[in-house]
Formats: structure tokens, C-alpha cells, sequence
């Protein structure tokens, strides 16, 4: 049984290593460690990414496909004759 390896690094889509925010609310404390160690990583679409960007990803294609099949939706009611009337 082997584990998984785990890679910290810079994300390659949002920039996210891990550090403090440079610079933070007024309700937030000061920055202390703007530069991190890095974030974990996994591979996605060919590029090392944190867990926020692949979900931000898998949401934007989701939402893509969803609109797709709406439009579908409606160009087959308008072949069909269905007009959106009161």
C-alpha cells in the first residue's frame, strides 16, 4: 500500500502559495508571512492546481453544459410551435 504524494507548490491559475494576505481588511489582523511555503496541489486539465481553482473549474463547465441543454430546451419548444404568452 503506497500513499498518495502530496505536492505544495504555487498554484499555476490563481497565483495561492500559502502566504498572509499582502494586504488585508481593517476587520483582519496585519500580515505577517506574505510570502508562503506553498499550497497543496493537484494536476487538472494539464496544470498544478489548488482545490479552489479545480472546483471553480468543474463549476464553470457544469454551468456551461446546463445552458447548453436550456438552449436546446428552447429551440426544440420553438420548432414545436410554443410561443411564451400570458
Amino acid at each position: 500500500m503506497s500513499f498518495p504524494e502530496i505536492i505544495f507548490g504555487i498554484c499555476q491559475v490563481c497565483g495561492a502559495d500559502g502566504g498572509d494576505d499582502p494586504n488585508p481588511s481593517s476587520a483582519d489582523a496585519s500580515a505577517r508571512y506574505t510570502s508562503g511555503n506553498g499550497v497543496p496541489l493537484e494536476e487538472y486539465e494539464g496544470k498544478m492546481m489548488c482545490k479552489l481553482c479545480i472546483q471553480t473549474k468543474k463549476a464553470d463547465e457544469q454551468g456551461k453544459i446546463a445552458t447548453e441543454r436550456r438552449n436546446e430546451e428552447e429551440r426544440f419548444r420553438q420548432a414545436a410551435g410554443f410561443v411564451n404568452s400570458i
